[in-house]
C-alpha cells in the first residue's frame, strides 16, 4: 500500500473502547488535492456449505471468508477450501449505511440459484438451476443514514459457477456492492 502499517503505542489507546465486528468505521483523509477512503477490516462475509443445496443450511460452514465484494466466476471450479466445485451453498451478508436518500436497485448474476434479501425482505427469487442470469430488484427507497442489511443466498449444482452482487445508488450506475 501507500503507507506502512504502524501500531499505536499503548498510552494512545489505554482506556479506549474497542470496535466490535458490528461497528462501522469510515474514515476520509483529505489534503493536497486528493481524497482517500479507508475501509474497515471486515467486509462481506461469505459462509460456504459443502455438499448441500439448501436455502437455510444448518451446522457450521465448511469455509468462511471476508471479501470486499461478491464477484466470482469460478468457471467449472469452486471457492476451494474443501467446499468443492459442485453442490454447495453460499450465504453472503453485509450491512452498510445509505449515503443518500432515494431509490436504490440491486442486481445479482448467478449460475445457479439465488435469493436476495434487503432488510429481511425477499427482493430476488431465482432459486433454480440456470446458466448465468442477471436479476434486478429496483425502487427500494432508503433515507440517508439508514442501516441497510443485505443477504444473498446462492447455490451451485453443476457446471459453471457464477455469483455477483451489485448495487445502484440514486442517480448512479450499477457497481459491485462493497
Amino acid at each position: 500500500g501507500l503507507f506502512d502499517d504502524r501500531a499505536l503505542p499503548a498510552q494512545y489507546i489505554a482506556g479506549a473502547t474497542p470496535f466490535t465486528n458490528a461497528a462501522a468505521l469510515n474514515i476520509s483523509i483529505n489534503g493536497r488535492g486528493f481524497a482517500m477512503r479507508l475501509r474497515p477490516q471486515y467486509g462481506i462475509r461469505g459462509d460456504y456449505y459443502a455438499n448441500t443445496i439448501n436455502q437455510n443450511p444448518s451446522g457450521t460452514p465448511t469455509y468462511t471468508n471476508l471479501s470486499d465484494s461478491v464477484n466470482y466466476n469460478w468457471g467449472t471450479g469452486g471457492p476451494g477450501n474443501n467446499v468443492g466445485t459442485n453442490n454447495f451453498t453460499a450465504i453472503y451478508t453485509v450491512s452498510f449505511v445509505a449515503p443518500t436518500t432515494g431509490s436504490y436497485a440491486f442486481r445479482t448474476t448467478s449460475d445457479d440459484g439465488v435469493l436476495l434479501y434487503v432488510n429481511n425482505v425477499l427482493r430476488i427469487n431465482n432459486w433454480n438451476d440456470h446458466s448465468a442470469t442477471v436479476d434486478t430488484a429496483s425502487n427500494i427507497t432508503f433515507n440517508a443514514g439508514d442501516t441497510v442489511n443485505v443477504q444473498m443466498k446462492y447455490y451451485e449444482r453443476t457446471g459453471d459457477a457464477v455469483a455477483k452482487l451489485e448495487m445502484q445508488p440514486p442517480g448512479g450506475a450499477f457497481d459491485l456492492l462493497s
